[in-house]
C-alpha cells in the first residue's frame, strides 16, 4: 500500500513508483505484479493511497480448487469472482508488509 503525503496524490509520484512496481517484478519469489496505474480500482477515489498487487505463490498450495469450482458452477463462476474482487476494492481485506518506498521524502 502507498500513501502520498498531505496535500499530494500518488499520480504525483508515477515514475518512482513505476521504478519500484519494474524492481519488484524481478525478484524470484514473485510470479505477478500490477501496478495501481493499471487497475483503477487500486487507486482510492481521492488518489491518495495506492496498492501495487505482488503475487507470490503458495507452498503446497492446492490451486486446482478455485478451477474446480468454476468447472462446476460456471454461469456463477464471473459473480464469484466479482464478489471476490469486490470484498478488495471495498478495502475489506488484510493487508500486510512492510515500507518499500517513503513517499513523504524526495526521490533520489
Amino acid at each position: 500500500m502507498l500513501e502520498a503525503p498531505s496535500g499530494k496524490k500518488v499520480s504525483d509520484y508515477k515514475t518512482a513508483i513505476d521504478s519500484l512496481v519494474a524492481k519488484v517484478k524481478t525478484t524470484s519469489e514473485v510470479v505477478g505484479v500490477v501496478s495501481p496505474f493499471d487497475n483503477a480500482a487500486a487507486v482510492s477515489k481521492d488518489g491518495t493511497i495506492a496498492y501495487i498487487h505482488i503475487i507470490t505463490p503458495v507452498a503446497n498450495a492446492d490451486y486446482t480448487l478455485l478451477q474446480t469450482i468454476y468447472e462446476e458452477f460456471p454461469s456463477e463462476s464471473q459473480q464469484m469472482y466479482e464478489t471476490y474482487r469486490g470484498a478488495f476494492a471495498s478495502n475489506l481485506a488484510l493487508a500486510s508488509g512492510a515500507v518499500v518506498m517513503d513517499m513523504s521524502k524526495p526521490t533520489p
